[in-house]
């Protein structure tokens, strides 16, 4: 049957064991067979509320710390909230001291909750849509193209910015890209659990078809050619491609685009510093701030 509402995470255990070790053989064992489940585990406030109200994942159990004091929590009424959407959807709560969390959550910063929930994968995507038209006062559909974002932080804080700025979808490379795991989730703020992620099989080919349909294909670029974005406007539906943490756009999906940008630095000839880019999810960022901020 169903879990009861509210448990210990290996309860039934009557003292901790000598030497100062917080788990038991028995608890241990629960806490691997956990990790070994296959599970995610989604970690901190926001991600879980996310999750817990886009319902995007099958989810298993809500993890939280034991004796929290909500009275000193700044995030009390997002707390109250996750409970409430538990509850709301039957789902099991299990109590936890904070050691067993920093197990499962890997020691990354949970805030005393984790969700146990299916992972989350890439949903496939053959090819773009015609483009949309332009409504008056409107703005033109724009969506983020990811070419092998690799680092987990990185694929989260461009998930984060193109969530706030209003991108209709993201696209990734269906190899060589991020997973989609509860790290990334934490650097999104929670903004994964809200967006479909697609991804493609072939990148160069999608961009190709896209354009002969009538995309304009901006790549994001550190090259001669490159236009400042500052001097880019969104007239029409757009792709925004970003490439690979260390070597950038690949020659075949910058061939695909129709105009290369780059965000310029107030560096200066005479300037002697070793920093002449961005890291791409701030250029993300900034670009898409940029073209969609205005």
């Amino acid at each position: 049957g169903r879990a009861r509402a509210s448990q210990r995470v290996g309860s039934g255990r009557e003292r901790r064991p000598p030497h100062g070790r917080d788990l038991g053989d028995e608890q241990l064992t629960r806490l691997q067979q956990l990790k070994r489940s296959g599970h995610d585990f989604v970690y901190g406030v926001s991600p879980v509320m996310n999750a817990l109200l886009y319902s995007r994942r099958e989810v298993f159990a809500l993890h939280v710390q034991e004796a929290m004091n909500l009275a000193n929590r700044k995030d009390r009424s997002v707390v109250e909230r996750i409970h409430q959407l538990a509850k709301e959807a039957g789902i099991p709560t299990q109590e936890a001291n904070k050691g067993d969390l920093n197990m499962l959550a890997d020691n990354r910063p949970h805030q005393g909750f984790l969700l146990e929930a299916e992972p989350l994968q890439y949903i496939p995507k053959n090819k773009m849509h015609p483009p949309p038209p332009v409504l008056e006062n409107g703005r033109p559909e724009c969506w983020l193209v990811l070419d092998e974002i690799m680092d987990p932080q990185n694929m989260g804080a461009l998930i984060r910015s193109a969530h706030f700025l209003g991108v209709a979808g993201i696209v990734a490379c269906a190899k060589n890209s991020s997973p989609l795991t509860p790290v990334v989730s934490k650097a999104s703020a929670g903004a994964l659990e809200a967006m479909e992620i697609f991804s493609v099989a072939s990148l160069p080919r999608f961009l190709f078809a896209a354009r002969d349909a009538g995309w304009t294909i901006l790549g994001a670029a550190v090259a001669d050619d490159a236009v400042s974005c500052k001097a880019v406007e969104l007239e029409r539906p757009t792709l925004v491609i970003l490439g690979n943490e260390g070597y950038g756009l690949r020659s075949v999906v910058r061939s695909a685009c129709t105009q290369t940008v780059q965000v310029l630095g107030s560096r200066t000839e005479n300037s002697d510093t070793q920093v002449d880019s961005l890291n791409v999810s701030v250029a993300g960022g900034v670009l898409l701030h940029q073209l969609l901020g205005r």
